[in-house]
């Protein structure tokens, strides 16, 4: 027998070896990669030798696994390419939630990283941006814009609140002259300030009043919503109105009653419907001369009143009944012939007076009786000024002839000739 050998020819097993589809969230380490023999199958204790691998890159994405390194000189590999997809990492950005005061510029807008995180260095692009407006409000700071494709952003808004701007008003101090017309009310910005040309509603009131005094002005009406005001406020004072009030000069005849007393407002002015209280008064007296008319009881509190004073003039009365009031006593008078003309002396004045008959005329017993200047006669005297008529005869010591007196009338009452018995030539009685 001639053996002849034969070949038995083992061929390579064929397979499918297909990598595994693998996925991750970026940021995250690579999962292990695998594979599958997805046709075909390894003898039982093979393995294949060489390593899966990727594409490099960590953004989001799909890389692939490449299997063609595999191998195992048994089988015939047909190497599958698998994928490994990297997503977005899930997080949620906030606003931060922001205030400013009215009229203040904007604070920077921020956010926080409320859920997940960002990776190593990596940011946000984008910015926040904030509903228009500058008044008083809530004003939505919107985080849509924020971005980064290798995230999945849940972005949760934020609020700018600006509240409103202090100040404090005051309203200024005023005043006026009672009866006059209230001054234009006004405040001032004393603590803070207004915006721009922003401005204040509402108006300044002032306390009702018209008298002298202070009245409170009250500035809680003022108003504007972007601003939280404190009111202070001010005073209105009405003040005195000056005025001079000038006595009426007067004059009267001795014995009369007084005349009414009057008085001017000689500077300034009443208001309508207003009096002055109190009256005028004079110094007390009847005596022939100045007596002084004051002013200075009248009063009204709405009014500074310059009081200037005045003066009754009580004149010489040249009057029988008057004259005959105030003769002093009989003793005292002689007889001397008249004269054509009366002379007058300052603020005496001659008179010539009828003496009525001696039974009509008090004789006084002692020196007492001298001095009673004011005991009237008990019978009128009538006075005739430059002339004379036929009187009946006088007596008194040493008086034996009648005729017509000539007396002076001084301060209210008569100064007569000193006695003389022997009347050598005429005298001018009160020319001492």
């Amino acid at each position: 027998i001639t053996a002849q050998n034969g070949v038995l020819s083992i061929t390579p097993r064929p397979i499918t070896v297909t990598a595994d589809a693998k996925t991750k969230v970026y940021g995250n380490a690579d999962p292990a990669l695998s594979y599958t023999v997805s046709a075909g199958n390894l003898v039982s204790g093979d393995s294949l030798s060489g390593a899966l691998t990727r594409t490099p890159g960590s953004n989001v994405g799909s890389y692939t696994i490449d299997a063609s390194a595999l191998a195992n000189g048994n089988y015939q590999i047909s190497a599958q390419n698998g994928v490994l997809s990297i997503t977005p990492r899930p997080i949620t950005v906030t606003a931060d939630a922001k205030t400013k005061v009215y009229g203040n510029a904007d604070p920077a807008l921020s956010y926080t990283i409320t859920a997940g995180n960002l990776v190593g260095e990596d940011s946000l692009s984008g910015a926040l941006s904030r509903a228009p407006g500058s008044n008083v409000g809530n004003y939505t700071i919107d985080a849509s814009a924020l971005a980064n494709g290798n995230y999945q952003i849940t972005a949760q808004n934020g609020v700018l609140s600006i509240t409103p701007r202090p100040i404090t008003v005051t309203a200024d101090a005023k005043t006026k002259v009672y009866g006059n017309a209230d001054p234009a009310l006004s405040y001032t910005v004393t603590a803070g300030n207004l915006v721009g040309e922003d401005s204040l509603s509402g108006a300044l009131s002032r306390a009702p009043g018209s008298n002298v005094g202070n009245y409170t002005i009250d500035a809680s009406a003022l108003a504007n919503g972007n601003y939280q005001i404190s009111a202070q406020n001010g005073v209105l004072s009405i003040t005195p109105r000056p005025i001079t009030v000038a006595a009426d000069a007067k004059t009267k005849t001795y014995g009369e009653a007084d005349p009414a007393l009057s008085y001017q407002i000689t500077v300034g002015n009443l208001v309508s419907g207003d009096r002055l209280a109190g009256a005028l008064s004079r110094t007390p007296g009847e005596n022939i001369g100045q007596h002084a008319i004051s002013a200075q009881g009248l009063s009204n509190s709405n009014y500074a009143i310059t009081a200037l004073d005045s003066s009754l003039l009580i004149s010489p009365a040249v009057n029988a009944n008057v004259i005959a009031g105030n003769t002093p006593s009989a003793t005292t008078v002689i007889a001397v012939p008249p004269v054509a003309s009366v002379p007058s002396f300052g603020n005496g004045g001659f008179t010539l007076v009828e003496v009525p008959s001696p039974s009509a005329l008090p004789v006084p017993q002692s020196p007492q009786a001298t001095n009673e200047a004011n005991t009237p006669a008990s019978s009128p005297v009538t006075a005739k000024s430059g002339e004379s008529s036929s009187p009946p005869a006088v007596s008194g010591p040493g008086v034996t002839t009648a005729g017509t007196l000539r007396m002076m009338v001084v301060a209210g009452g008569i100064k007569l000739p000193e006695f003389n018995s022997a009347v050598s030539k005429p005298q001018e009685g009160g020319k001492e």
